[in-house]
């Protein structure tokens, strides 16, 4: 079936310069604990990168060979014309991809993706992009959190979400696919400023957020025991994990 995805991705992005550097901004943010581990000369695919807007921070920072693929024609468009490495890969070229060009790819990024695939196809995508990895290579990747206080506001947000994940059941994809266990990092969509915020709207939305996530957290404790001090409570999850060598 033929859709515009483009349609669902206009409510978050667009196309200016503007919105490309404050989610470079992000990104940066974001990224930091597992851009630290990644050289800035090692090939890099941001699969699922719609209008390249992560290739665009990747390359800002120096990563010169990060390249992205999508399967919407409409935001492969839109990252052309901003002249970034970005192209048009259904799910069956991207497996045929894997098995024409193993081992060509030390790093790739799979942002807010995995859920659009549907789950009886996740373990044989994820195998692919193991395919494509060189040994040892690197996985980062985010997904939404199921045990978030909107999962499911979260999963239906998008008619192609298929899922959410909570942190075991990602690693369990993750591992059956041929990767070791994944690193889990946090992922805020908000920063706390910088003072004096007080009168700041970011300072006030960051109160009430600790706020009610503390709660929640007493009442994770409360159903689960010991093991709700750990569970993730944000919106997605972020995750960095190896291919076995």
């Amino acid at each position: 079936m033929d859709i515009d995805y483009s349609i669902q991705y206009d409510k978050w992005h667009d196309d200016t310069d503007r919105h490309y550097e404050e989610t470079a901004r992000f990104y940066r943010r974001l990224l930091a604990p597992v851009l630290s581990e990644i050289s800035v000369g090692d090939r890099v695919l941001d699969v699922g990168c719609g209008t390249g807007l992560l290739v665009h921070a990747l390359r800002s920072l120096g990563y010169t060979a990060a390249r992205g693929i999508d399967l919407s024609p409409q935001q492969i468009q839109r990252a052309q014309r901003r002249g970034l490495p970005c192209a048009t890969v259904g799910p069956e070229e991207l497996f045929q991809m894997a098995k024409e060009t193993p081992g060509s790819v030390d790093v790739v990024f799979l942002m807010d993706v995995l859920e659009h695939i549907p789950v009886a196809s996740q373990l044989d995508f994820v195998r692919a992009l193991s395919e494509l990895l060189v040994p040892g290579g690197t996985l980062v990747l985010s997904v939404p959190n199921a045990s978030s206080a909107f999962a499911s506001r979260q999963q239906h947000i998008d008619w192609t979400h298929h899922c959410s994940f909570t942190e075991h059941g990602l690693e369990f994809v993750l591992r059956n696919a041929g990767f070791a266990s994944p690193s889990f990092f946090p992922y805020e969509f908000a920063q706390t400023p910088a003072p004096p915020y007080i009168h700041s709207a970011a300072f006030w939305t960051g109160l009430l957020r600790r706020t009610f996530r503390g709660l929640r957290r007493l009442e994770a404790i409360g159903e689960f025991g010991r093991q709700g001090l750990t569970i993730p409570l944000s919106l997605n999850l972020l995750a960095r994990c190896r291919k076995a060598s």
